[in-house]
């Protein structure tokens, strides 16, 4: 593996075409009103949090497993393939696609993996709109779940009773919130805070071209 670009270079292409403060605004859970046109208004990014230091701990966590954002790009990719061929071979199926060259395997005895539609259309902040040079689309709406199996499975389901209650609609979800005296984003933020990990679309696209562009 090559070894990574220094870290002050990476922090250089994040923000050459935009303000880092610009950026963080596009990032954080909004009202729609920020003018980034954009139905995933849970947001990327805690309304505390900076942008660069998850960007640097990124960076550290692959220093440290000695990846680089090419890989886990591809590995991202391939958790978003290999779940939804399981979710379209049916039952049975899914036993095969599991097991007959799978992209990725996964520990079940200690991880639960489940594709849970769409949470709002997402797109990238940086304005791309076409796939980029590694193949990685843009946008998108699906994710992955990815939990330790038993953790979290209340909030789990109080997430999935307000999208059947409400038909998955990102505003009846919204007044929800308010209803049960949620702040905004909250059941948003429940579910991904009970969860090991969560794969969009949108992920393999946000590791690769945002820091390897030319």
């Amino acid at each position: 593996m090559p070894p990574l670009p220094d870290f002050a270079s990476i922090e250089a292409a994040i923000t050459r075409d935009m303000p880092v403060g610009l950026l963080e605004a596009k990032l954080r859970p909004a009202d729609g009103n920020n003018g980034w046109n954009d139905a995933s208004r849970g947001g990327f990014l805690a309304p505390e949090e900076s942008l660069l230091t998850v960007v640097r701990q990124d960076y550290d966590t692959l220093t440290t497993l000695g990846m680089d954002y090419a890989q886990m790009a591809k590995l991202a990719a391939d958790v978003l393939k290999q779940t939804r061929k399981e979710a379209m071979a049916g039952p049975v199926g899914s036993i095969i696609a599991r097991n007959w060259r799978p992209l990725v395997r996964f520990d079940r005895k200690r991880f639960d993996v489940a594709q849970i539609g769409s949470m709002g259309a997402q797109g990238c902040p940086w304005k791309c709109d076409r796939r980029d040079a590694f193949g990685y689309q843009p946008f998108g709406s699906n994710y992955v779940y990815i939990k330790e199996s038993g953790n979290g499975d209340e909030i789990l389901e109080r997430y999935m009773e307000e999208l059947r209650e409400t038909g998955g609609e990102r505003d009846s979800l919204r007044t929800s919130e308010r209803r049960a005296g949620i702040g905004f984003g909250g059941m948003d933020r429940a579910i991904y805070l009970s969860a090991f990990l969560i794969i969009t679309d949108l992920t393999p696209h946000r590791f690769s071209p945002v820091y390897l562009r030319d």
